[in-house]
């Protein structure tokens, strides 16, 4: 045999699986465990990519949150304020009706006794 076909020290610790890699394969585990928490090494998984959080509220955020919810509590005082003049108009509507219809019966009435007042004294005249 020539030297061509002697191993080496490093082929020795190769075939062995002795590779000083942190215990074994400890590092592949780590390795593999980063690429699944993280989707890869582009900022550890965090926004993808994106610099930062993405769940940290930024001053703009929380003044947009808060203006939006002022306009709602106005919209809900305004829809409110429609609500009671629909409300307001549409009693007043009724009680006018009541009152119409009130004042016609008793006109009415007072026809339907005029009436009969005057067939009574037709009846009388005729038999006198």
């Amino acid at each position: 045999m020539d030297d061509n076909s002697k191993l080496s020290a490093s082929d020795i610790a190769l075939l062995s699986g002795n590779n000083n890699d942190w215990n074994g394969n400890s590092f592949m585990w780590i390795f593999a465990l980063l690429l699944l928490a993280g989707g890869g090494f582009g900022n550890f998984g965090w926004n993808n990519g994106g610099g930062g959080f993405q769940s940290v509220a930024t001053q703009d955020f929380i003044q947009n949150g808060l203006n939006d919810q002022n306009i709602q509590a106005m919209n809900r005082d305004i829809l409110s304020a429609v609500n009671n003049g629909t409300a307001q108009a549409v009693n007043a509507v009724n009680q006018a009706e009541y009152e119409q219809i009130a004042a016609a019966k008793d006109a009415q009435y007072q026809l339907s006794q005029s009436l009969s007042s005057l067939q009574a004294l037709a009846q009388q005249n005729q038999a006198n």
